[in-house]
């Protein structure tokens, strides 16, 4: 068996919802999913996080920014992602992110009626 399908960093994405919204879009919901269930951040009774374009860029090496960017942008006309600024001071720009799990359900039970 190959040590390099054992020993590196993976994010895991369900086939079902790569083929419903792509497999780019997949990816950086599965990786923002993993970094709500570790936040703190919880703001009117979500879990949010933070990350630069280019910090999404080194967690999703295979994306470029400018893809990146067009994936969020994607995911919000899709309502499957929230953006927000929920800074305390006005002058930062903070872009904040949650995942709206009740969108992304839907999707998933919206072709076929099978979940993802």
């Amino acid at each position: 068996m190959s040590r390099l399908l054992m020993n590196e960093f993976v994010i895991p994405v369900s086939i079902k919802l790569a083929e419903k919204i792509g497999l780019h879009e997949a990816m950086f919901l599965q990786q923002l999913h993993y970094w709500l269930q570790q936040s703190e951040n919880v703001h009117e009774g979500y879990k949010w996080v933070y990350n630069t374009y280019e910090d999404w860029h080194k967690q999703l090496p295979l994306l470029s920014v400018n893809q990146i960017r067009r994936i969020v942008r994607e995911l919000e006309k899709k309502k499957l992602i929230v953006t927000g600024d929920i800074n305390r001071l006005k002058m930062d720009k903070t872009k904040w992110y949650r995942i709206n799990y009740e969108a992304v359900e839907q999707v998933c039970e919206s072709v076929n009626n099978k979940k993802c």
